[in-house]
């Protein structure tokens, strides 16, 4: 009999041992401190490896501010007046840098449509018929930044430049043509390349009296040809 009650005795003491040793349930319903906080960042600062005078430099800050937020004294109450002036400062300046970086971003957006637009009709702009006469650039072609044209500008250099641009461009592509039919006229035979050459000069005689004629009719309100 005593067996079996030192039995259920040493049993109770394992059960409270147990009891004991299991963790105690946290109220989440309690408020968290300030103090709580800092505990807690304190021991995050130990696990990611800070070393001990960054941890007491931190510690410190940490304290003295909680005992500013807690000061109920006149002086702390001055204190909290002064971080809220300097709070609204700050909020001033980044409303003003927000402004800023605005305003950056549109004057960036009209840089990249002038750019596009200043590609698209650079050859009138720069009046560069480099297509058409075929001659290496001593130099790599000038790029947008190197003349920073306005939208406005360019419009208005257009207005003037596109017509005598079109003009230059006809004559050129006419000798570019007339260059092509020669160099392959080159390639004849040569009883061939006499054939051809004597026709191609005797239509452009034909074309330039023609031309001459036409003109003199206009000039002198004479009948030549029609």
């Amino acid at each position: 009999m005593e067996n079996l009650n030192d039995k259920i005795t040493e049993l109770e003491k394992q059960i409270e041992e147990k009891e004991n040793n299991l963790p105690i349930a946290q109220d989440n319903t309690a408020p968290v401190s300030f103090n709580d906080l800092q505990n807690k960042f304190l021991h995050k600062q130990v696990e990611d490896g800070k070393t001990l005078n960054e941890i007491a430099t931190d510690f410190t800050k940490a304290r003295v501010t909680n005992d500013l937020i807690n000061d109920d004294s006149a002086e702390g109450e001055a204190f909290r007046k002064d971080l809220a002036n300097v709070q609204k400062d700050t909020i001033k300046e980044s409303f003003k840098s927000d402004k800023t970086k605005a305003k950056t971003t549109t004057i960036d957006e009209k840089k990249k449509q002038a750019e596009a637009f200043y590609n698209s009709v650079r050859p009138v702009l720069e009046f560069d018929f480099s297509n058409l006469v075929h001659k290496k650039a001593n130099n790599e072609p000038k790029q947008y930044s190197d003349r920073s044209y306005g939208i406005p500008l360019m419009i208005g250099m257009l207005i003037f430049l596109t017509v005598p641009y079109f003009i230059v461009s006809i004559i050129l592509s006419l000798f570019n043509g007339i260059n092509a039919v020669l160099e392959e006229i080159n390639t004849f035979g040569k009883i061939a390349k006499y054939i051809v050459l004597s026709i191609v000069v005797i239509a452009l005689g034909i074309g330039i009296v023609y031309c001459g004629l036409c003109g003199i009719e206009a000039l002198f309100g004479v009948h030549i040809i029609h």
